[in-house]
């Protein structure tokens, strides 16, 4: 892949999780806590909100594998499956480091 390739489908991966986690942000936590769900399913599980994120991010993780093994039986995703499946992981993850920036900042001294 050359390095302009490269450069702009890191640059598009990028506006998939940024628009994902400003659209669905809409739609899941309509309010002022970003956190909301996770909050709401740490005090339904007794997990950390942490814990509840990586159970909603692993089962786009299992859909990635899957993608995956298709893959090496020669089946290619589409583009939109791909962006869909990869990006959606991506917000979870971008979600998981906010949700510990959030929990380091209410412990630091400011």
């Amino acid at each position: 892949m050359k390095p302009e390739e490269f450069e702009k489908a890191i640059n598009d991966y990028l506006h998939i999780i940024k628009a994902n986690l400003i659209d669905k942000a809409i739609e899941y936590a309509p309010g002022a806590d970003r956190l909301a769900n996770f909050n709401k399913g740490s005090n339904i599980t007794g997990e950390i909100r942490e814990k509840v994120l990586f159970g909603f991010a692993l089962k786009h993780l299992v859909s990635i594998m899957d993608m995956i093994e298709d893959i090496e039986k020669g089946e290619l995703p589409t583009n939109n499956k791909a962006s869909e499946k990869i990006g959606d992981l991506g917000t979870y993850m971008a979600i998981l480091y906010a949700c510990i920036q959030d929990r380091l900042n209410k412990t630091r001294p400011f």
